[in-house]
């Protein structure tokens, strides 16, 4: 029996992380890791379920077994990284917010503290291949680096 609209209403939060975590399916530079905070485990079940019953360009879905320090259970979602990944999380998302009853999402991407809205935007700053990412990296190792030279 598969979820219907509002099933999972309130128990799924309207914030993901991409790419936070590290990829079980492959590497980090083929493979983009989405995550979900929900209430209950069972929930997270239940994401878990509904996202891999219906997309076959979702790798894997797992619930974390024990809760983060907020007390919220992780979905982790793994999903190849290529030129559809950002058409792929937004179509995920319109179809997740059917049965969470959510209108809009917040993204935070990777390390960073800052959350923003989801839109087009956004999610163009997911990387859309092994190269896209890498330069991500190195250009994040080289802000870290210079933040850590002025004493930021």
């Amino acid at each position: 029996m598969g979820l219907k609209h509002g099933d999972l209403r309130m128990t799924i939060s309207d914030h993901i992380e991409v790419d936070r975590y590290k990829a079980k399916m492959g590497t980090d530079e083929d493979v983009c890791v989405v995550n979900f905070h929900v209430e209950t485990r069972e929930a997270g079940q239940d994401l878990v379920n509904f996202l891999e019953s219906g997309y076959e360009w979702i790798l894997d879905a797992a619930v974390s077994p024990g809760t983060n320090r907020h007390g919220k259970y992780m979905v982790f979602v793994e999903m190849e990284r290529n030129a559809d990944i950002r058409d792929n999380v937004g179509y995920m998302l319109r179809e997740v917010s059917k049965v969470a009853e959510l209108e809009e999402w917040k993204m935070r991407y990777s390390k960073s503290s800052i959350s923003k809205d989801v839109t087009e935007e956004t999610l163009s700053e997911i990387p859309n291949s092994s190269e896209s990412y890498n330069g991500f990296l190195t250009d994040s190792k080289l802000i870290d680096n210079i933040k850590k030279a002025i004493n930021i």
